[in-house]
């Protein structure tokens, strides 16, 4: 994984530690693979679009990657990656188990 970088609300919010990869201040989302957030005001009340991308890594571990955006009709959204995982092996128990995890994890910070 990337280094992650000092974000400039590190100093301003106390955060709660989600995983590895997920940090919340109670109303914004960061990930601190891409050092990006995505806030509620982000996506609103527009429908959103989630995806998983399973992929081999150039060493040939399996990374399994959760990526989210916001649907709308008068611009292109913003995707996000919000997480980002290894296995030691994938199936779709696996995929499926990690799609769940994310998804429960984004959805208790939207809220």
């Amino acid at each position: 994984m990337p280094p992650n970088k000092q974000s400039k609300f590190e100093n301003n919010y106390k955060w709660s530690k989600l995983d590895n990869n997920l940090t919340t201040d109670g109303e914004n989302l960061f990930c601190q693979v891409c050092s990006k957030s995505v806030s509620s005001n982000d996506i609103g009340d527009h429908y959103i679009w989630t995806s998983v991308d399973e992929t081999t890594d150039f060493r040939g571990q399996y990374i399994a990657n959760f990526v989210v955006g916001k649907l709308s009709e008068l611009e292109p959204g913003k995707a996000y990656l919000l997480a980002s995982k290894e296995f030691p092996q994938t199936n779709h128990k696996t995929v499926a188990n990690f799609f769940d995890d994310c998804l429960r994890k984004f959805f208790l910070m939207i809220d």
